[in-house]
């Protein structure tokens, strides 16, 4: 594990690193998880793929012999999920990135991709996707080591002007979700490939991970390498988030929560986790 420098609050990041993501939208954390999460992680995506939920998604493109899948929601049925949340650094970290005084767990969600895959993540940002109002953030996590190419990559900074665009369905060779104009205001994702943009990625190690903002834009080119991608992806939110109903038509939320717009995430499907006055509340 990293060190870094302890106060007497127990800090996990550096001041540097706090203003790394608040500015860019994205940062590279290195070494930051230990091993036995990663296995743990590990046994819980496999429990989930014997395990379905209603969420299920193959995702592969047309014509692509390499298997894409996803899963998401599932973690009230996957005991490993509910002890890396509860019991991890991630919600301090989350909170200390965000400068929250709470963090509650709002999602897990894995990604397996088959060596040569070539179904792409389009760019996009993940705001869209949610009726969420408020402060988040998503925490992207490889289960394998990862080269860059192979990596998220990032439009640095992409995440300040505020402005949403219109989402990709990944489920339908990443077409726009169809809208007319009454139903939405979001104009169409701009060319990020034109040169306009500062662009980065990371090859990634097992115990490093990826934060960044919900409006950031990001993408995936696919698995070019020759060993399976396995990525687990878990949203955190700050104690000012709220239920924004169908903000956008494509836009969806767990069921169950019984939440009405603009009340405040709460109850047994967003758990508390960590508060900056008590620490670690979750376990």
């Amino acid at each position: 594990m990293r060190t870094v420098p302890m106060t007497d609050d127990k800090k996990l990041l550096t001041p540097e690193e706090i203003e790394t993501y608040q500015h860019d939208g994205v940062i590279c954390l290195r070494n930051i998880l230990d091993q036995k999460w990663i296995d743990l992680l590990n046994l819980g995506v496999d429990r989930n793929i014997e395990n379905p939920s209603k969420h299920f998604g193959d995702f592969t493109k047309p014509g692509d012999d390499a298997r894409c899948i996803r899963d998401y929601w599932s973690w009230e049925n996957i005991p490993e999920y509910q002890d890396f949340f509860k019991n991890s650094p991630i919600a301090q970290i989350t909170g200390e990135l965000m400068q929250a005084e709470e963090i509650r767990f709002l999602e897990d969600q894995y990604f397996q991709k088959e060596p040569g895959s070539v179904t792409p993540s389009p760019w996009h940002q993940d705001q869209p996707y949610y009726e969420l109002k408020g402060d988040w953030c998503i925490v992207w996590i490889p289960l394998a080591p990862c080269d860059e190419d192979d990596s998220l990559s990032f439009a640095k900074g992409t995440h300040r002007s505020g402005q949403l665009f219109t989402p990709k369905n990944f489920s339908n060779d990443n077409e726009n979700y169809h809208i007319d104009e009454q139903s939405s205001p979001l104009s169409e994702m701009p060319d990020v490939d034109n040169g306009e943009y500062d662009i980065v990625s990371w090859a990634l190690e097992l115990g490093d991970m990826l934060i960044f903002h919900p409006r950031m834009f990001h993408s995936n080119i696919g698995n070019t390498g020759d060993r399976r991608a396995r990525r687990f992806v878990c949203r955190w939110i700050t104690e000012n988030v709220t239920f924004d109903e169908k903000v956008f038509p494509w836009a969806t939320m767990i069921e169950g929560h019984s939440l009405q717009h603009g009340d405040l995430l709460r109850g047994h499907k967003f758990p508390l986790i960590w508060t900056r006055e008590k620490g670690m509340v979750g376990a």
